[in-house]
């Protein structure tokens, strides 16, 4: 059971099944939103990166009328209980398993956003602390994405599970952890601090809501993609997550599409842009990232859901 996914949020504060439903055709026929539904949404979505999916948090926002104070501080009140979870059920890793869940906010604030193992231990290496990771993920705490070394379905045959990155399985959660100032930030759309690392996350929690494997590629010349997803016709689909306004620059995702035995027929941009097509790149909404399993064709990968009723 993952936390409620941006949709879902969306039906929580009662928008209509008519403007989602025109986010999603919009997305399917590659058709621009409406302005004025695209600006709302982008607020909205703006406003569940703060909150996030915690049924309990979603409840308080919605019961406090958006008072986010409150929220926070029932976030930070569930962070801690994490924090105890981990010392009653992690058994004799219980350190190692915090320190790792103590770093995670910070690595996502690096130039790569890779879970850099000497963080924790500058003699670390990844099969002393796997079951740590794996403990994190099947808790529901965290969200591991494996570089892969081809972007090229199936992903999983050249994941390398030692190289990741590692998510927090709420933005809302993640959020909390951070100074005041950066949640305040992103629900004003402030340019300053860059959330890029918080928009991947946010993605990322999107995406394993429709059960989707987590993947990354990268290269040393051309830079990262942020994630790669198979794809339903055996094809994979790089995606890229880009915070701020110039976000039709993406080397890593232009040489992956360029790559002729990669095979790689579509790339997705998620940004604060409206629906476009440039070529074999198409650029969505970072609120639609829920439309993507209509646009792929291959809606049977959605995950388990939450009914939430509007209130």
């Amino acid at each position: 059971m993952f936390p409620l996914d941006f949709e879902e949020f969306c039906w929580a504060t009662g928008v209509s099944e008519g403007a989602r439903q025109t986010i999603r055709d919009a997305c399917i026929n590659e058709k621009p939103i409406p302005g004025y539904i695209h600006d709302t949404m982008m607020a909205n979505f703006r406003t569940y990166t703060v909150v996030g999916g915690m049924p309990e948090v979603v409840q308080r926002f919605l019961d406090t009328r958006g008072d986010l104070a409150s929220v926070r501080q029932l976030q930070s009140e569930l962070n801690e209980q994490y924090r105890r979870d981990i010392s009653k059920y992690a058994s004799g890793r219980a350190l190692q398993v915090q320190s790792i869940y103590d770093q995670l906010p910070i690595m996502l604030e690096g130039e790569h956003k890779r879970f850099v193992l000497n963080s924790i231990d500058p003699k670390a290496h990844y099969e002393k602390y796997q079951r740590d990771f794996v403990w994190l993920v099947d808790a529901g705490v965290a969200l591991k994405a494996d570089i892969v070394t081809e972007p090229k379905s199936p992903l999983l045959k050249t994941a390398r599970p030692s190289q990741f990155k590692l998510y927090q399985s709420d933005t809302g959660m993640l959020m909390a952890r951070y100074p005041v100032g950066v949640a305040q930030a992103a629900y004003l759309d402030s340019k300053e601090p860059n959330l890029g690392g918080i928009y991947e996350n946010v993605v990322a929690q999107q995406l394993a809501a429709q059960n989707r494997q987590l993947y990354y590629y990268q290269t040393k010349k051309r830079g990262e993609v942020d994630f790669v997803v198979d794809g339903p016709d055996g094809t994979a689909v790089p995606i890229e997550v880009k915070s701020g306004s110039y976000y039709h620059a993406h080397a890593a995702l232009g040489h992956v599409l360029d790559t002729a035995e990669y095979g790689v027929r579509l790339g997705i941009v998620f940004s604060r842009g409206n629906v476009e097509r440039n070529g074999a790149v198409l650029y969505l909404p970072l609120y639609a990232t829920w439309a993507l399993s209509d646009v792929l064709g291959d809606s049977c990968a959605e995950g388990i859901k939450l009914e939430v009723k509007p209130v």
